[in-house]
């Protein structure tokens, strides 16, 4: 079991209601995902819409999409989540 520290950026920190918190985990970055999605069902909202968001584990964004990430997380990971710059 690994003890992770989600931070949340922007808009993704208002739905959470909090700018971070710690979960115990044993998977990967995609099943920390799908937890979130079950325990909020506005961020599953978001990634429905935008279908992507930034995510950093350890300060080093992360290229894979979010439903194939087999990045297992351990023990101390720190996992930001960022939704997409807005532009135009």
């Amino acid at each position: 079991m690994a003890r992770v520290r989600v931070r949340y950026f922007a808009l993704l920190r208002d739905i959470f209601g909090k700018s971070e918190e710690i979960l115990e985990i044993n998977g990967t970055l995609s099943d920390l995902i799908s937890i979130l999605e079950k325990r909020n069902p506005k961020f599953k909202e978001i990634l429905t819409r935008v279908r992507v968001i930034l995510i950093a584990i350890n300060g080093e964004l992360i290229e894979q999409q979010l439903k194939k990430s087999e990045i297992i997380l351990k023990n101390n990971d720190v996992i930001d989540l960022m939704p997409p710059p807005a532009g135009g």
